[in-house]
């Protein structure tokens, strides 16, 4: 690792100054005026970074302008350094996606469907980080999946972002005692996330998935004085809705799956109608509704996001998410 230095700043004014000011006095050397910048982290902040604990990709291509939009956002979350404890946020370090922050006009989902839109694409890069995040072993804080399945994850693998109050984030903390480096960036056709952190922290993870169920996909009929009588308007087209859960198996140097865990962020709710449904619903996914129509306690409820399930080396299977589920709300 090489040393860190401060950096320099020109003040451009001060400087123009100086130098006029030694030149009315026949004085044709002059002192540029800067100001020293630290930097951004240091070699103490990378101590004990040995390793790639996780890293993940994604293929895009397409539209130039989502294109664009995918490569700078890659470019805008990376080079970071998470401290013991700390929280990293995709939209604080993209920002808010205008065009005055250099991002252009492409699809995105909105309720349910796609429209053009700022940033159009983005969240392919934060749905590559969160897989990274995952693989990795670090605490994701906030994530939520979209409305509609993505083309670049499979369901339950992806991780959308929105600006606005409250808007939707995807934040992750740093659960480990040592620092861990976050790199993102494009190459050729792929977005890459890599995640660097000490040999001590590495877990062997896999990330699986499971369908629980689907619902939804038939036809509403909404009546519209406005129209002639007999017409009809499709609005939007109708899609199947899943209740998909996300939960990651730790392995031991042999491969065998020792434990895994089932955290809240792990329940994913994608409806046909959009955010109408989605959003207004406080519990936010159709998992945590079904505990509180079962009268789950607060507690079986953290026994059932929080604690690992320890599994048996000698089992034949590891029970599935659903069978877990009904077992620890007994």
């Amino acid at each position: 690792i090489i040393a860190d230095e401060p950096g320099k700043t020109m003040n451009l004014q001060a400087s123009h100054d100086r130098l006029v000011k030694n030149l009315a006095a026949d004085k044709f050397e002059s002192e540029m005026v800067v100001k020293l910048e630290q930097a951004k982290f240091t070699k103490a902040d990378l101590k004990g970074i040995d390793t790639l604990l996780g890293a993940y990709s994604t293929v895009y291509g397409g539209l130039s302008s989502r294109n664009y939009n995918i490569e700078k956002s890659t470019k805008d979350s990376s080079g970071i350094v998470l401290k013991p404890g700390q929280e990293y946020s995709f939209n604080g370090l993209t920002g808010e996606k205008t065009i005055a922050r250099g991002y252009k006009a492409a699809p995105v989902i909105e309720s349910g469907k796609l429209v053009m839109g700022i940033g159009g694409g983005v969240c392919q890069t934060s749905s590559t980080i969160f897989n990274a995040a995952l693989l990795s072993g670090l605490e994701i804080t906030n994530r939520r999946s979209h409305t509609i399945p993505s083309d670049y994850v499979n369901m339950g693998r992806d991780a959308t972002v929105f600006d606005g109050n409250p808007g939707q984030d995807l934040k992750f903390k740093n659960p480990f005692k040592h620092s861990v480096y976050i790199k993102n960036y494009t190459y050729g056709s792929k977005v890459i996330s890599e995640i660097y952190g000490s040999s001590s922290d590495y877990k062997n993870i896999d990330i699986a998935t499971q369908v629980l169920g689907s619902y939804g996909g038939g036809s509403k009929t909404i009546s519209d004085p406005s129209l002639p009588a007999g017409a009809r308007v499709v609005e939007k087209y109708s899609r199947a809705g899943y209740n998909v859960v996300t939960y990651r198996q730790f392995k031991d140097e042999k491969g065998n799956v020792v434990c895994f865990d089932i955290p809240v962020w792990g329940f994913n709710y994608i409806t046909s109608l959009g955010w109408e449904l989605c959003w207004h619903d406080d519990n936010h996914n159709a998992i945590q509704r079904w505990l509180i129509k079962k009268k789950v306690t607060k507690q079986q409820f953290d026994k059932l996001t929080k604690n690992k399930i320890e599994t048996s080396n000698s089992l034949e299977r590891i029970p599935t998410a659903e069978e877990q589920l009904h077992e620890l709300v007994k």
